[in-house]
């Protein structure tokens, strides 16, 4: 196990390769109990928030029904800066009430496919590779459309829709509806969703904001801060304030 892992983790800073690899050589000889791995989307699988860019692109395409019929992104983009955010992550959901869930599913498929692959993040790839490897559940935590950020954890990760929690609405007779499934995955909400849906608290957790930190917290022995934003983008700060609180917990930090 020791070559495949080491092998496998390239494009990480040394010293936090080697707390990785170390880690999961550890747990990988372990098999009487249920390991978990659990991942934030934006900013820490891939380069953005494909949930954001999925709903501009749909705004291109005409295909949100309910969206707001002017200045539609402005008045999402308002709400997540001065208002509620999980409310407006609920509503790139809930705005396609009516569009069948298979359709959907086909858009998300086909955006990630031709618009977004391109900024995952390999190093990411192959650390949920290895722990997959090493019999860990991977779990995907995003405040993002469930049905889009799972089109891209599926196809760049491996990762199933099944092991995936996003904003989400419910489906009747194969449509979406505007009745939000659960609570939204945003900062405690995603703890909450972890002890919910998951049922166990990881062994591992990454993200990369701020924001991120009551999922990080669930992680009872390992944590990975990713910085990917540079200095004129949203999350800059928010990214920097996780880095405060990763140095003084002594979590691993990495920058893409």
């Amino acid at each position: 196990m020791t070559w495949f892992v080491s092998a496998k983790l390239q494009g990480f800073d040394p010293d936090v390769r080697k707390t990785l690899i170390d880690f999961i050589e550890r747990h990988s000889a372990m098999k009487d109990r249920r390991k978990i791995a659990a991942f934030d989307a934006d900013g820490t699988l891939w380069r953005g928030d494909i949930g954001e860019a999925f709903f501009r692109w749909q705004l291109e395409q005409g295909t949100v029904p309910h969206a707001p019929k002017k200045d539609a992104w402005d008045y999402y983009f308002k709400e997540t800066q001065e208002g509620d955010c999980a409310k407006a992550f609920g509503w790139l959901a809930q705005w396609n009430a009516g569009v069948l869930e298979a359709d959907f599913k086909n858009w998300a498929t086909r955006f990630f496919r031709e618009q977004w692959a391109k900024n995952v993040f390999g190093p990411v790839g192959s650390l949920v590779n290895a722990l997959a490897t090493a019999g860990f559940e991977i779990w995907v935590v995003s405040g993002s459309t469930e049905w889009v950020v799972a089109a891209g954890a599926e196809a760049a990760f491996g990762v199933s829709a099944e092991r995936v929690i996003g904003s989400a609405v419910t489906v009747e007779n194969g449509r979406l509806t505007d009745k939000i499934a659960r609570r939204i995955p945003y900062r405690d909400g995603k703890a909450l969703l972890v002890d919910e849906v998951i049922g166990t608290r990881p062994l591992f957790a990454a993200g990369n904001t701020y924001w991120d930190k009551e999922l990080l917290f669930t992680a009872t022995e390992l944590v990975l801060a990713v910085n990917s934003e540079s200095e004129h983008e949203v999350n800059f700060a928010s990214e920097q304030r996780l880095k405060e609180i990763a140095v003084e917990r002594k979590w691993l930090v990495q920058g893409f």
